[in-house]
C-alpha cells in the first residue's frame, strides 16, 4: 500500500506562517516541534497576536473560582512575543474564559477589594503603551463568562484612551471590545487622534456618552460602527438632551440595545447600512444628513412592550412610522415587530401623513400572530404597508405563533404520511375544507375576503411585486394563511413566484397547488371585464 501524500510539506512558508497567525500564541510556539522547517516559522508571524487565556489555564478544585488563569505568564509569553517579532505586529487579540470574576481580574493583574475593584492597573493596558506596538493595527478584546451570563455587566478591563500611552493611535484600523470600560481623561478632551480609524465595535462595554462622541469624532475616517448594549449610566453623568454621531464617511452603523439621551442626531451622508434594536424609548432618531447611498435598513422592535389599549397602540404605530419615514429612501427592509397591529395606521391618527417608502424594493417582515383571529389587524397592516411601499418587488412574510422569547423551542417535524392521515381525518373542518376540496372553477368563492386587502387597489401590485413568500409557523391552522395566499395570486399582475412555508408540518402544501388555478381563474376573470 502506497503511502499517503504530505501535501502539508508542499505549502509555501509564506502561507504556513499565515495559518499559524491564527493559533493562540502558546500554540503556535509549539508548532516548532513539528519538523525542522517549522522551527522558524511560528516567530515569523509576530505581525498578529493571538492571546487566548484558555492555554493558560491552572487546574484548581473552587467551586467559587473555577480555573484559574496563569496571567503572568500569558502576558510574558505576550511581551516575549513582541520582542522577539521580525516585523512590526499588526494584530493583537486578547480572549479571555474564566470561571469567576475572581481568577479573572488575578489574570489581568487587577487588585480586587469586596465589590469595588483598583482599575487604574491592568497588565493588557501596560502592554498597549509598549512603543514596540506603534505599528498596530487591529485590537480585538472579548471576555467570557460560561457559567455566569451577567458578569459581562461588571465591565472586566479598563482602558484609558490617553494620546500620550497608545503609540499605536495613529495607525489603528480596527478596534474591538466586549466588556470593557473606555474613559478619556479629562472629560474626553486634549489631542486624541484616530485617524486611519475605520472600524469601532463595542459590546457590552461602558463609556460616558460625552466621552464616546469624542472618540468618534476623533476618527474622520470611520466606516463601520457597531454599539450594542452600552452603558452609561454606570459614570452617574447626566443625560445629554442631544447625542451626536458625526460621522462623514459611515457606511455602517449598527445601534443594539443601547440609550442615548432623548434625542440622536446622525450625521452619516455616505450611510448604506443602519441596524436598529431596541425600544420606542430609546430616544428619537434625527437624521442630519441625506442619505442617498442607503441600500439596507435592518429594524428589530419586537421587544416593545406594550399595554393592551388603543392609546399604546396608537402611540406605538405613530413612533415605527415617524422611524420608518427616516428610511424611506431605502432599498431594502428588514422589519420585526412583537404586534402586526401596531403597522395598522390611519392618516388620522398620526400627526402628519403616512410616510410612503418611495425607494423600498425588498420588504421582509417578522411577526407573531395570534391564530385565534388574526384577519382583521394583519389584512389591516398588509394593506397599509403595500400602499405605502409603491414599487415593491420581492415580498418576505413571515408568521408565527410564538413570541421572540419563545423562538428558542423547535417545532417537531412531522412525517408526511402522518400529515395526510390528519388532514384526513379533519377533512370537513372550515380550514382543510380550503385547501383540499373544492376544486371546480367556484371553489375559491369559499375562500373568505380580507377586511381592508381583499377588493382595495394597491399600485405595487399592478406592475412590480413580482415575488412573495409567505411562511407560517402556526401550531394551529386557521383560514387566514389560505386567504393571505389566494389574496395574492388574484390580485399581483405580474407575479412570478408564490412560495408558501409552514416550516416541517406539510400542512399548506396542499395550497400551492391551488395557486396556479387561482392565477388562472383570476386571469380569466379580468379579460371577460
Amino acid at each position: 500500500m502506497a503511502p499517503a501524500a504530505d501535501r502539508i510539506s508542499d505549502i509555501a512558508d509564506d502561507l504556513l506562517v499565515q495559518i499559524i497567525s491564527f493559533l493562540p500564541f502558546r500554540d503556535a510556539a509549539r508548532t516548532a516541534v513539528l519538523a525542522r522547517r517549522w522551527r522558524p516559522l511560528w516567530l515569523l508571524t509576530g505581525t498578529a497576536i493571538n492571546l487566548d487565556s484558555r492555554s493558560y489555564r491552572k487546574q484548581t478544585h473552587s467551586y467559587y473560582s473555577g480555573d484559574e488563569i496563569d496571567g503572568e505568564r500569558l502576558f510574558a509569553d505576550a511581551y516575549d512575543a513582541v520582542n522577539a517579532a521580525t516585523s512590526p505586529v499588526r494584530s493583537l487579540w486578547l480572549f479571555m474564559e474564566a470561571g469567576s470574576e475572581k481568577s479573572c481580574d488575578a489574570a489581568l493583574g487587577t487588585e480586587s477589594r469586596g465589590w469595588y475593584r483598583n482599575d487604574d492597573y491592568n497588565r493588557l493596558q501596560d502592554l498597549l503603551a509598549e512603543p514596540s506596538l506603534r505599528h498596530l493595527e487591529e485590537i480585538r478584546v472579548g471576555f467570557h463568562f460560561p457559567n455566569h451570563r451577567d458578569l459581562h455587566l461588571n465591565y472586566k478591563l479598563k482602558l484609558v484612551l490617553r494620546q500620550e500611552f497608545l503609540p499605536w493611535a495613529q495607525n489603528l484600523r480596527v478596534l474591538d471590545l466586549a466588556c470593557c470600560r473606555l474613559k478619556q481623561p479629562d472629560g474626553g478632551g486634549g489631542t486624541f487622534s484616530l485617524p486611519r480609524l475605520a472600524s469601532i465595535r463595542l459590546v457590552f462595554c461602558s463609556m460616558p456618552t460625552a466621552h464616546l462622541e469624542a472618540l468618534i469624532r476623533a476618527a474622520p475616517g470611520l466606516a463601520a460602527l457597531h454599539i450594542e448594549h452600552l452603558d452609561s449610566w454606570c459614570y452617574g453623568e447626566d443625560r445629554p438632551h442631544v447625542f451626536v454621531l458625526h460621522c462623514p464617511n459611515l457606511a455602517a452603523l449598527t445601534i443594539a440595545d443601547t440609550y442615548f439621551g432623548s434625542v440622536v442626531e446622525v450625521y452619516a451622508p455616505r450611510l448604506c447600512s443602519f441596524s436598529y434594536s431596541g425600544a420606542s424609548s430609546s430616544g428619537e432618531f434625527c437624521m442630519k444628513s441625506a442619505m442617498t447611498n442607503l441600500m439596507e435598513v435592518n429594524l428589530n422592535l419586537s421587544n416593545v412592550y406594550s399595554r393592551p389599549g388603543e392609546e399604546d397602540r396608537r402611540l406605538l404605530s405613530r413612533f415605527l412610522w415617524k422611524f420608518l419615514g427616516i428610511f424611506r429612501g431605502t432599498k431594502a427592509l428588514k422589519l420585526q415587530l412583537l404586534h402586526m397591529e401596531h403597522l395598522a395606521a390611519d392618516e388620522g391618527e398620526l400627526d402628519e401623513p403616512l410616510p410612503v417608502l418611495h425607494g423600498l424594493e425588498r420588504l421582509e417582515l417578522e411577526v407573531p400572530q395570534d391564530t385565534g383571529d388574526c384577519r382583521k389587524d394583519s389584512a389591516a397592516a398588509i394593506a397599509t404597508l403595500l400602499r405605502q411601499c409603491p414599487v415593491i418587488r420581492h415580498c418576505l412574510l413571515r408568521f408565527s405563533e410564538t413570541d421572540s422569547w419563545r423562538r428558542g423551542k423547535e417545532t417537531d417535524a412531522r412525517p408526511e404520511f402522518d400529515v395526510s392521515v390528519d388532514l384526513f381525518n379533519r377533512r370537513e373542518s372550515k380550514e382543510i375544507a380550503l385547501m383540499v376540496e373544492g376544486d371546480g372553477d367556484d371553489s375559491s368563492s369559499t375562500v373568505p375576503d380580507l377586511p381592508g386587502l381583499t377588493g382595495g387597489w394597491f399600485s405595487c401590485l399592478q406592475s412590480h411585486l413580482k415575488y412573495v413568500k409567505l411562511q407560517f409557523e402556526f401550531k394551529r391552522l386557521n383560514c387566514f394563511e389560505v386567504c393571505l395566499a389566494k389574496f395574492f395570486a388574484e390580485n399581483c399582475k405580474v407575479l412570478e413566484v408564490l412560495q408558501i412555508e409552514d416550516g416541517d408540518q406539510h400542512f399548506l402544501s396542499h395550497i400551492n397547488r391551488k395557486v396556479e388555478r387561482w392565477r388562472l381563474n383570476a386571469l380569466n376573470q379580468s379579460d371577460r371585464t
